[in-house]
């Protein structure tokens, strides 16, 4: 039997997303494989992951661009918002399709959020595929505390 975990989510996307040209854009996540503790909702603010008890938890976020190659790409994780906790930035290649996971780990009290943000600057709007099991993820799972 799969063991489960006292705090843990993991939320998907089923459909694509556009990303606009130098917009940091907040990603929506519609669906849940798991939610043991309440922490997601797939209507509202359905871009956060919020703590429901104390703890230090494992967060994940991962996404897959489309093949347009130029400039950069972004994966931003916010604290509440506005607290930058985790960054990766890459610059595209022409052909490849990108993707990508930036893992960290945070001290959260109940009702602290987190949100997952990406950015580029192609030139013109991009694309990040909509797969529910693996463009966009994000999940959280409490450790301890």
């Amino acid at each position: 039997a799969t063991p489960t975990p006292t705090a843990a989510v993991r939320c998907g996307h089923n459909a694509n997303q556009t990303i606009d040209n130098t917009t940091t854009t907040l990603l929506a996540f519609n669906t849940e494989k798991y939610d043991t503790d309440g922490m997601h909702d797939t209507s509202t603010n359905n871009g956060r992951i919020t703590a429901q008890t104390d703890g230090y938890y494992i967060i994940s976020a991962s996404c897959t661009w489309d093949d347009e190659g130029t400039n950069y790409r972004n994966h931003l994780v916010y604290f509440n918002g506005s607290t930058l906790i985790a960054r990766q930035i890459w610059n595209a290649s022409s052909g490849v399709e990108w993707a990508s996971m930036i893992n960290t780990h945070y001290a959260l009290d109940a009702d602290d959020y987190i949100e997952f943000k990406v950015y580029q600057n192609s030139g013109g709007a991009r694309t990040i595929t909509g797969n529910t099991e693996y463009s966009p993820i994000f999940s959280a799972m409490k450790v301890t505390g």
